[in-house]
């Protein structure tokens, strides 16, 4: 099975960030966290060496909000564990997301703190050791405009994080607005909800999906729900994950993605949709580990993984705070 290889370290992974961690935390964080740190490599004892690093850097991000911070734990924990994977300090990471901050302030963009530490971090990926400067805001702003102009009830400031990847996407923002747009009428054209989950695969599909991706939604579509898989709007984050992944048939690629969320739902005690779109996650990693090439760049797909990943986290923690 896809993955398999990879549970040993996942679970491990868990069960170090979950001792000591709070209830405000949440149970989805931890596993989020514990995915975003897996790797083929890893063993027990490093499980627990990267465990240790998440919750310093999470308690250092801690120390750094105001007591009026919208940055909720659940979203904490997910950005110290990707601030571990990357090799980055907390405190350097917090300096630049408050200097990007300023930046969108005075080149009007949307604001929302939660979105805005999530765009800062993709951002960084690319930008590091240059620091982002008003340029890639302003071009933020011109792709948002462009969205908008095509889907203004849907585009907001929940689109930020995808936006920031869109940055480096070539074109001008009118043609990449245009094609996300296009993306999305087939898309609903072939019967996925309208709406602003299926804007997200949109943009997803045009940022990270081989030139048939609209096809491939739809075979995966099929043989995910062949399988007993239901897809609607809540499970199109998995859906999105496992389009990204090209050259494995869609029919064993949907088994693997289900087989890998029954395994985590019964070790973590996960429900539909996160068994699923979790399930996706794992697929997509570990398909991105078996093909990971020593110093290459990392694929957008890894940016888009980490993107689903920390956007799972902060709805967990959004909806904690509701109920």
């Amino acid at each position: 099975m896809r993955g398999e290889l990879l549970l040993p370290d996942l679970l491990a992974l868990h069960a170090d960030l979950a001792d000591g961690a709070s209830a405000a935390h949440g149970e989805v964080a931890l596993r989020v966290a514990a995915l975003t740190l897996t790797h083929r490599s890893g063993s027990r004892a490093s499980a627990a060496t990267r465990a240790s690093a998440a919750r310093e850097r999470d308690e250092a991000l801690a120390r750094r909000q105001s007591w009026h911070s919208a940055l909720n734990a659940a979203l904490r924990l997910a950005l110290a564990a990707q601030l571990v994977r990357r090799g980055v300090e907390a405190d350097a990471f917090d300096d630049e997301r408050l200097r990007l901050r300023e930046l969108a302030r005075e080149g009007k963009l949307r604001r929302d703190e939660c979105r805005e530490a999530i765009a800062a971090l993709l951002l960084g990926d690319r930008r590091r050791p240059a620091p982002v400067g008003p340029e890639e805001v302003a071009r933020m702003r011109a792709i948002y405009r462009a969205m908008r102009g095509h889907r203004w009830f849907l585009t907001g400031a929940d689109d930020l994080p995808v936006i920031a990847l869109l940055v480096d996407a070539p074109g001008e923002p009118e043609a990449i607005a245009d094609g996300i747009e296009a993306i999305y009428r087939r898309l609903g054209a072939l019967g996925l909800v309208a709406g602003d989950p299926l804007q997200g695969l949109a943009a997803a599909l045009y940022l990270g999906a081989p030139a048939d991706g609209c096809d491939r939604v739809q075979a995966l579509r099929g043989a995910l729900e062949a399988a007993g898989q239901p897809i609607h709007p809540l499970t199109y984050a998995g859906l999105t994950l496992l389009a990204l992944i090209d050259g494995v048939d869609p029919v064993a690629l949907a088994a693997d993605a289900i087989r890998l969320g029954d395994r985590l739902a019964a070790t973590l005690d996960l429900v539909d949709p996160d068994a699923f779109n979790l399930g996706a996650a794992f697929a997509l990693l570990a398909h991105l580990e078996e093909h990971d090439e020593a110093h290459a760049p990392e694929p957008v797909a890894r940016r888009l993984l980490d993107l689903e990943l920390l956007q799972m986290a902060y709805l967990a923690g959004i909806q904690a705070a509701a109920g």
